[in-house]
């Protein structure tokens, strides 16, 4: 959802995302600079949106690295997120036309 991309692309140069990092992301490509953990996170999360499933091997890495309690917290923070993109999408919701001031520790 647009909202979405403008309100999280604007939290992630918060936390120091370099603008080439948040438009990979938002291209749906692989960011350079991510750590082992987070590229996997990243895999996981595009391949589970874009083809509705995971596959074995990536799920094993990722249960390895995150524990059960982990890749549950991800995949429901995945799943919210997805409802919430499609609310917006559904009710034509626009980015905002300029987003609030948030300070480095809110958006942490």
């Amino acid at each position: 959802a647009p909202y979405e991309l403008c309100a999280h692309s604007a939290l992630a140069a918060k936390v120091g995302l370099t603008k080439e990092q948040i438009d990979s992301l938002v291209s749906g490509q692989i960011p350079y600079g991510l750590n082992e953990d987070e590229l996997l996170a990243q895999g996981f999360t595009y391949h589970l949106v874009s083809e509705h499933t995971v596959n074995g091997v990536s799920y094993a890495a990722a249960r390895e690295v995150f524990g059960d309690q982990g890749l549950v917290e991800m995949l429901v923070l995945i799943g919210c997120y997805l409802s919430v993109c499609a609310l917006l999408n559904a009710f034509a919701v626009p980015p905002p036309k300029a987003m609030p001031k948030t300070n480095k520790e809110d958006a942490q």
